[in-house]
């Protein structure tokens, strides 16, 4: 199964600490779904989806103001609940949209810390191994799947991703992988050109071919 989104493995996607105490330093996503819940409520309509939130607010500007009113911090924006982030290196450059390609209890911000700042996954919840939703951001952002996370990634469990969907992605992981190893045996082969024997260059030449 060719691959339809650029998927790879990347080691320079880091775990760094949330700084909970200081909330000033990150710029969080506006929590869309719960904003779609105070309109529906406030007018007794149907959202239809997609729709962003910049939309949301632009077509319903009196429902945005008294939203931001009434609703806490942590109902306006999407706070990480978990201690870790995952950050992407600072060339990675994402935008506002972006924001909303993350899926269950991922949540995208972005860090303004000068030193260890730029763009990170967070979790929004906990309490299980939520690697599948990690896993479907990632894909979604098509910037990286960090090599921590595909280790631990079991086609046999989807947490809260419908099983269709963690396996076309777990499809997805298994070409990334493939296309790792082929650049693993080049470097060996570079590193050390004794190891290019025939042998090798069979498995090699089977391997571009699933890659291909």
């Amino acid at each position: 199964m060719q691959p339809t989104k650029n998927i790879f493995l990347a080691n320079d996607i880091i775990i760094q600490d949330y700084d909970s105490k200081n909330f000033e330093r990150y710029e969080f996503t506006r929590n869309k779904e719960a904003f779609v819940e105070f309109i529906q409520s406030a007018k007794g309509i149907k959202i239809k989806e997609p729709v962003s939130h910049t939309e949301l607010t632009e077509e319903f500007p009196k429902e945005w103001e008294r939203f931001q009113d009434t609703a806490s911090f942590e109902e306006i924006y999407e706070i990480p609940m978990m201690n870790a982030l995952r950050y992407f290196p600072s060339f990675i450059e994402l935008k506002e949209e972006d924001r909303y390609k993350t899926t269950g209890t991922c949540t995208l911000l972005y860090d303004n810390d000068e030193e260890n700042g730029g763009w990170a996954i967070g979790m929004t919840g906990g309490g299980m191994d939520l690697g599948p939703d990690l896993l479907a951001t990632f894909i979604n952002l098509e910037s990286g799947v960090p090599l921590e996370l595909a280790f631990n990634i079991s086609r046999d469990y989807s947490a809260y991703i419908s099983k269709e969907i963690h396996e076309a992605n777990c499809d997805l992981l298994a070409q990334a992988f493939l296309n790792y190893g082929n650049s693993m045996f080049n470097y060996a082969i570079r590193l050390n050109p004794t190891l290019a024997t025939e042998t090798l260059k069979r498995h090699l030449k089977g391997l571009q071919k699933l890659i291909k």
